[in-house]
Parts: C-alpha cells; structure tokens; sequence
C-alpha cells in the first residue's frame, strides 16, 4: 500500500475497494512506514557522516 500510494500516487479513495481498507486504516499505515524509513534513513546517514550525509539530513527534517 506504501508504494501504490507514496510513489505511484495513488489516492486513498482508489485504493480502499482493492485493499478492503479505510482511508484512515490506510493513512496510519502509511505514516508507519514512512516513520520507519525515516528513522533507517537518519541511521545510515549518522554511519555515512560527512557534508553529504548533513545535506541529505536537511532534506529529511524537511519532508518530515
């Protein structure tokens, strides 16, 4: 669900009679996943360190 709704960008609304799911079923899911990516993301970043690492940090805390 992650992927058909955050990358394929397709909308709760289309999706609940595929999954059997609410929307709201479906957005805390998502927001799950999303939690878990950004915590894996922030871990690979603080063992890669350096410019790039702070840069791509920058960019997490804004899309969180």
């Amino acid at each position: 669900m992650f992927r058909r709704h955050a990358i394929d960008g397709r909308g709760y609304a289309e999706l609940e009679p595929e999954l059997g799911l609410g929307r709201q079923q479906m957005a805390d899911l998502v927001r799950g996943v999303t939690r878990r990516l950004r915590v894996r993301m922030m871990e690979l970043l603080e063992a890669e360190g350096g410019d790039a690492a702070d840069e791509l940090r920058d960019v997490l805390r804004l899309v969180s």
